[in-house]
């Protein structure tokens, strides 16, 4: 059996751990694969992917990520205000003590 091309599989919005299915979905999955077996200085795809390809398909990654792993408004905003306390900490001086006197901070 032969999967169908990318093109012909219908992006979808599903709940679930993977919210995003589809045509999309796989390619990025595929070219996730891939970047694995390249990074690890294994032949891609049993040798049928030089690294050249690999590179024209990785917008197709890049692609599905930016849609897919982009955050709610309310999500970004509540991981601002933890990035702005990480830096506040960091900013702080040596031994990690924050402005309130504490001696260390504990991220949740």
């Amino acid at each position: 059996v032969v999967a169908p091309p990318l093109q012909s599989i219908p992006d979808v919005v599903a709940g679930g751990a993977v919210g995003w299915l589809g045509g999309s979905f796989v390619a990025s999955s595929w070219i996730e694969a891939m970047l694995l077996q390249f990074g690890a200085g294994l032949p891609m795809a049993y040798g049928r992917v030089a690294p050249p390809q690999l590179y024209e398909m990785l917008e197709l990654h890049v692609y599905y990520r930016a849609i897919a792993d982009r955050g709610l408004s309310i999500e970004r905003r509540g991981e601002s205000n933890l990035l702005a306390h990480v830096l506040r900490d960091l900013a702080s001086g040596a031994g990690g003590a924050s402005p309130q006197g504490g001696g260390a901070s504990l991220y949740v």
